[in-house]
């Protein structure tokens, strides 16, 4: 039962990381999401991931190292499109 919780908990992490990863490759705006949140992200499900990795929890450690790598990649989105959205959000105040 507890694994079932366990592979449970970390299928809705991978869906809910993966829905926000795909409307941003889709789009490509990162506008709306907040910096701190992302790193924070990146920062929370590393230290999971690395938890899962040192336990040999492998259903925690696949979930943690996609969240990374998908985290990671919004984040990286986010950072290049840093200009762009700051032009962005000036024109929308005009």
């Amino acid at each position: 039962m507890i694994s079932a919780i366990g592979i449970t908990a970390c299928l809705l992490t991978i869906l809910m990381v993966g829905a926000q990863f795909l409307k941003t490759l889709r789009s490509g705006k990162t506008r709306d999401l907040s910096s701190a949140s992302l790193v924070f992200s990146v920062l929370e499900v590393g230290l999971w991931a690395a938890y899962a990795t040192m336990t040999e929890d492998l259903p925690l450690f696949i979930a943690g190292w996609l969240s990374v790598m998908m985290y990671g990649a919004i984040l990286y989105i986010k950072i290049t499109n840093w200009e762009d959205d700051k032009n962005e959000g000036r024109k929308a105040k005009r």
